[in-house]
């Protein structure tokens, strides 16, 4: 199992999804990664949709766990910069998806942090001790594009994808899973979805003003609707459940410490944009509030100082969703 991301994974640019890949290794649920580990054993080959999967953190992570010695895994996402960080990516990726350019200068250091090896002449092929990983990926949009749901799947997993999407995409994606798969309808393993929680430890007067604008920035009105945010897991758990699915969850928390100082100051940049942005807004009449940027200045220093002093903790709350499809309520 890897403990940290290899080194080729991601660019200085996507310095974030190095970071999380350790915070959320650590803390994705056992309980529900038992039930998926147990769904696949036995079986000699499996095939893995991975949903917005990014630059390959789900891969990385999932493939060396589960039992089973012949996977194959296509990716899919809209980013085709950071598909192109992914061994699995292709030359030409066939069908009407177009091709992506894989930076082949990175193949080798991501095998090689697997324990595999990656043959020029025959893209995305990894070896993960006794297992043989086949992989490859796809550019587009799974909420609005079916085609990538138009093979069988034994297992579709996605990491941190539907805490950005409004609900009513989340409703016409499960609906189109419900109608494309019917009968044959895979199991879901969604990890590392928001559910509320934001702590600081220790506490400060100012912890609820930051937390909630930084709430209301993720949930504020875009072009494409309001995010589920911090109510992704639980919107994905209920919208599952009207579905046709079974629904296991269970909580799978960031604990960040001292241990996680460069975390914790991406957190904290995160944290006083968002809330820059909303206070601006308030600035402008959107949002009558007393708190205001001096006191979100004062409120950081405060705490990037215990980050250096590592006295700072922050939780941020998280869920793991195993969904399993009723067959009856699926072929209706």
């Amino acid at each position: 199992m890897l403990a940290t991301a290899p080194p080729a994974f991601v660019p200085t640019d996507y310095e974030w999804l190095r970071l999380r890949f350790e915070a959320d290794r650590r803390s994705r649920a056992r309980g529900l990664l038992a039930r998926v580990q147990e769904h696949v054993a036995g079986r000699p080959r499996i095939k893995v949709l991975d949903l917005g999967a990014g630059a390959g953190g789900n891969l990385l992570f999932l493939a060396p766990q589960l039992p089973v010695t012949d996977q194959e895994w296509v990716l899919v996402d809209r980013d085709g910069a950071l598909l192109a960080r992914v061994a699995a990516c292709c030359a030409a990726l066939g069908g009407d998806y177009p091709p992506t350019v894989v930076a082949l200068d990175r193949v080798p250091a991501c095998c090689a942090a697997l324990g595999g090896d990656y043959p020029s002449s025959a893209p995305g092929h990894l070896r993960v001790g006794e297992r043989a990983v086949r992989y490859r990926a796809l550019v587009g949009d799974f909420v609005t594009d079916a085609r990538v749901f138009a093979e069988r799947w034994d297992l579709v997993v996605a990491n941190a994808v539907f805490d950005l999407l409004p609900e009513r995409t989340v409703a016409h994606f499960f609906e189109g899973v419900r109608s494309t798969f019917a009968e044959s309808c895979p199991p879901l393993y969604l990890t590392i979805h928001l559910d509320t929680g934001l702590t600081f430890d220790p506490e400060s007067p100012e912890d609820e003003p930051v937390r909630a604008l930084f709430h209301a920035h993720m949930r504020r009105p875009q072009a494409f609707g309001r995010a589920l945010g911090p109510q992704s897991a639980r919107a994905l758990a209920r919208l599952a459940a009207r579905t046709g699915f079974t629904v296991h969850a269970e909580p799978s928390p960031w604990r960040l410490g001292p241990d996680d100082a460069r975390m914790l100051h991406a957190k904290l940049d995160f944290i006083e944009n968002a809330v820059t942005e909303m206070l601006r807004e308030a600035g402008r009449g959107a949002l009558p509030l007393a708190f205001g940027i001096d006191a979100l200045a004062r409120w950081v220093a405060a705490r990037r100082a215990q980050v250096e002093r590592g006295e700072l903790r922050i939780t941020v709350g998280h869920r793991d969703l195993w969904l399993t499809p009723h067959p009856r309520a699926l072929a209706n």
